[in-house]
């Protein structure tokens, strides 16, 4: 997101009561410097989470193209992507080299590698060494440990309907022709997911982990686009979306909000604050470009 400073389109630090400095992060590319469109679905990963099951532990993690679960063992020198040693994974039966989740294709898949307690998927336990699908919201045991998986970021060709058309639509390139985006995400993987695929679609995107950030950089300009998770920790969402509302009576800004929370309750209150969008995680990196699209639109 550029940040102005002309009399014109900024209130002034003292209009809004701001007595101390505001740190604002580095300009972003100019419109004329940002690459041509390029194919999303190039080098978008997975992002999920993984939730010990009974625990307030979560996780999250980007799958390119496989992800190793088991222990770390320093002295046979293996050192998996997922290390289950702080979680009691040594008591519970987890193998050093105990699974391993891939990409195939539009999907992810979960592979037992021989270990000594086996892997069970929503209790069913598992062949060694065939690899078996891996859904949103599927209960994983590895020896003794239950996780929960969770999808937050599917990427493009994964997030296509199965009867997806020959002639892909419109939104499958989205040009941003250099708006300003603002992108409100706690996660660090997930802001790095869609924060690539924007800039890949020609957006000039500012990443902030905070409703507060955000409403800080709101104050000195607004951005063409907000995509806001509402599930960040320091305050409510829509309290920025109702914010920025009020600064646009004529509903000129683009804004998107994600939510983990599920149900037509949390949906409308996106909209009654002002939402253009509201989409549920897991949130398809297509159906992100296609929606910021058309509310821009």
């Amino acid at each position: 997101m550029t940040i102005l400073h002309d009399q014109d389109s900024s209130k002034s630090r003292k209009q809004l009561g701001m007595t101390s400095p505001l740190k604002l992060p580095p300009p972003v590319q100019e419109a004329s410097d940002l690459p041509a469109t390029a194919p999303i679905e190039s080098g978008i990963p997975w992002v999920i989470e993984l939730r010990i099951v009974g625990t307030s532990e979560i996780f999250a993690t980007k799958v390119r193209d496989s992800l190793l679960i088991g222990r770390v063992d320093y002295e046979r020198s293996v050192y998996p992507d997922i290390d289950l040693n702080n979680y009691g994974g040594a008591v519970l039966g987890v193998s050093r080299r105990h699974a391993v989740i891939t990409v195939n294709d539009t999907r992810l898949e979960i592979e037992d590698l021989g270990s000594t307690n086996g892997t069970r998927v929503n209790g069913i336990l598992l062949a060694p060494r065939k690899p078996h699908p891996l859904y949103h919201g599927d209960e994983v045991m590895f020896g003794g440990l239950q996780l929960q998986i969770q999808f937050t970021v599917v990427p493009p060709e994964a997030d296509k309907p199965k009867t997806a058309p020959l002639i892909e639509p419109a939104t499958m390139n989205v040009d941003g022709k250099g708006r300003t985006v603002l992108l409100i995400e706690d996660d660090a993987d997930t802001a790095d997911v869609f924060r690539a695929a924007l800039e890949k679609s020609r957006f000039k995107v500012t990443h902030v982990r905070t409703v507060t950030q955000g409403l800080g950089l709101c104050f000195y300009h607004l951005p063409d686009a907000i995509v806001l998770n509402m599930m960040t920790s320091d305050m409510n969402g829509l309290d920025l979306v109702r914010y920025v509302r009020k600064q646009d009576p004529n509903h000129d800004i683009a804004v998107i909000a994600l939510s983990s929370a599920v149900g037509g309750y949390h949906k409308n209150l996106a909209f009654q604050a002002g939402s253009d969008a509201f989409l549920p995680t897991p949130v398809g990196v297509q159906e992100l470009l296609g929606a910021l699209a058309e509310a821009i639109a």
